[in-house]
């Protein structure tokens, strides 16, 4: 079992229970919710989960001092797991939930924008929305994966 502290980032955005728990389940003793900076700074490694709109965390993060923190602690090499809207907020900027024309500001660690799911796809087929459940991934050409 490992006693790293392992920071369940708390920023107002999901299921923090689950994810400490399910840490702790597999070994991860160290594993504790906090939305202080300054504990996420001392953190061996950092968890963002997160059920939400981007721009209502990105808001929360910036205001916190957590957004800083955890982008600091990512490119000094500290393990990351973002789940969901967490992952999203890897990207530089997201749109879901922010002012027409000004997407939310996010980590910056991947370039891209987030873009609010379309209601319907390509082909007029419906989407839900909100979107939750298994999808199939399609491979483009030219890449190779093992992941895929």
């Amino acid at each position: 079992m490992s006693e790293a502290k392992i920071a369940v980032v708390d920023y107002c955005k999901g299921n923090l229970k689950s994810v400490e728990r399910g840490l702790r389940f597999v070994g991860g003793r160290g594993a504790q919710i906090t939305a202080d900076p300054e504990e996420i700074a001392a953190a061996d490694a950092i968890v963002l989960p997160g059920v939400g709109a981007y721009a209502d965390a990105s808001r929360f993060m910036q205001d916190s001092g957590q957004m800083d923190v955890v982008r600091d602690k990512i490119h000094a090499g500290t393990p990351f797991l973002g789940i969901c809207l967490g992952e999203h907020l890897l990207f530089t900027e997201g749109v879901e939930g922010a002012p027409e024309g000004r997407p939310a500001v996010g980590l910056g660690i991947v370039p891209g924008v987030v873009e609010r799911m379309p209601r319907h796809d390509a082909a007029g087929k419906s989407n839900k929305v909100p979107h939750v459940g298994w999808n199939t991934v399609d491979q483009a050409e030219g890449c190779d994966t093992p992941l895929l």
